[in-house]
């Protein structure tokens, strides 16, 4: 098994322990991709034809407001994966874009190659379900924590939980995916280390 699937190898164990046989078998049908700095991964209205396992890298996962600014709601790095799943699996339009932050390496998945997997080994199934409900539950966490949370408090889990992101993702990105202003997010920093 190449070194640079460990990666994905690490994260699919979070759901189901593979044999070498079943890495074998995602990777002989994953394609292996390189994004440049800036280059997008997927682009809003256009069809999204692949999952990618994050190898290394950081991603931003944004939007466009009606006003047309950047609202990004959500931050891919190694071992995560990026997709637009109702773009993918149900072939309409991509509704965000992802783009790279930093070079950015995945091993991706067509839909009929993910399909294959489900269809022929019974624990591949299991893992797309596994996963499917691993990112549902950080959808209602986030969209909970934007509901009821306070900027502060949501800040402060922030930084508990990605602190190493205030050294890799442009303030104004965090700022929007805390849902604040960046003059906001400037003066909590400021409080935080006043503190």
């Amino acid at each position: 098994m190449p070194a640079e699937f460990s990666p994905v190898a690490e994260y699919l164990s979070e759901f189901a322990a593979l044999s070498e046989r079943e890495q074998l078998q995602l990777y002989e049908r994953a394609g292996a991709h390189r994004f440049c700095k800036g280059e997008q991964v997927i682009t809003i209205h256009q069809s999204c034809r692949r999952v990618h396992f994050v190898q290394s890298g950081l991603a931003r996962h944004y939007y466009y407001d009606r006003n047309g600014n950047e609202v990004t709601t959500w931050f891919s790095e190694t071992g995560a994966l990026v997709t637009d799943f109702a773009a993918f699996t149900t072939g309409v339009p991509a509704t965000f874009q992802v783009e790279a932050l930093t070079e950015l390496h995945t091993l991706s998945l067509t839909q009929e190659a993910l399909q294959y997997l489900f269809d022929h080994h019974k624990k591949w199934e299991r893992i797309g379900r596994l996963i499917n409900q691993h990112y549902l539950i950080l959808l209602i966490e986030r969209s909970s924590s934007m509901a009821v949370k306070s900027a502060r408090q949501r800040y402060e889990a922030f930084c508990e939980s990605s602190p190493h992101l205030f050294n890799e993702v442009p303030l104004k990105h965090i700022a929007s995916f805390l849902g604040i202003t960046l003059e906001t997010l400037s003066r909590l920093r400021a409080d935080k280390y006043a503190g």
